[in-house]
Order: structure tokens, then sequence, then C-alpha cells
């Protein structure tokens, strides 16, 4: 799923940084690597979420113009979703449950990872413009 956030002045370091605590907090594992204007996270393992796949989550553009992009994994077993008869005759049942298990954690994640986004969104709307004049009144004592 993605999202998109347009004329908010979000300090997109600021915002990674509060989404990367959020997922901290909920025990995953994490790795992140950034460019110019793009950041991603790549997060796995969390106790509270066993989503038994990685959830990758991008943040692409600028302050002003801005989206958020959340999708769970490679999906190599949500194919199982789709033949649940055909799996229990063969035993294949269990596999069935642990992904429709992941499947509702997912969901469960999906919708508390928004929250969290648009609360970050909310508090950090203007935070560019307001880091920004500070630094510009920084520098201009300096030049005074």
């Amino acid at each position: 799923m993605q999202k998109r956030w347009v004329n908010k002045g979000v300090n997109l370091k600021a915002f990674v940084n509060w989404l990367t605590n959020y997922l901290y907090r909920l025990g995953f594992d994490l790795k992140i690597g950034s460019s110019t204007s793009e950041y991603v996270i790549l997060a796995s393992n969390s106790p509270q979420f066993q989503i038994n796949d990685i959830v990758h989550i991008t943040v692409i553009g600028e302050p002003n113009d801005f989206t958020v992009d959340l999708r769970r994994g490679s999906g190599k077993r949500r194919w199982l979703l789709s033949f649940p008869t055909l799996l229990s005759m063969f035993g294949g049942g269990i596999l069935y449950l642990r992904e429709l298990k992941a499947r509702d954690a997912w969901i469960r994640f999906e919708k508390d990872f928004w929250k969290c986004v648009e609360d970050a969104v909310s508090r950090l709307s203007n935070s560019k413009i307001k880091f920004d004049s500070m630094y510009e009144n920084v520098s201009n004592v300096h030049e005074e």
C-alpha cells in the first residue's frame, strides 16, 4: 500500500527516525538505507507481529511532496491461501494455518503502522520549515 503527502513540510530524516523508533519498540530487526531523496527500511522478526516475512518500507520524495510505500516481502507462501482444501488432503493444513495467521498479523500491523505514520506526519508537519529557519537565525547571528 502506498500513501502520499503534499505541502506538509516534514523533515524526512526526522520522519524516518520516528518510524524506525516505532518499529524498534515493536521488536523488529531493522536494516536502513538511504540516498538523496529515498529511505528504505527492511524490518523482520517482530515477536509482537509474527508476519513471517520481511516488511519493506520506502519513503521517497522531499519535505513538501513525499510517498510512503509499505509492502510485505516476497509472498513465497501466500499462494497457500488459494488451495486450502487441496492442502488439507495432503497434510499441508499446518502450512495453510501458519500463512493464515501471518496474514492476520500483517493486517493488524498495517493498520497500526498507518496510524503511526499519520501521527508522525501530523506532529512533524512544517518541521522542515522550522528546522531551516532555526539554522537561518543561527547563521544571521554569526554574520553580524
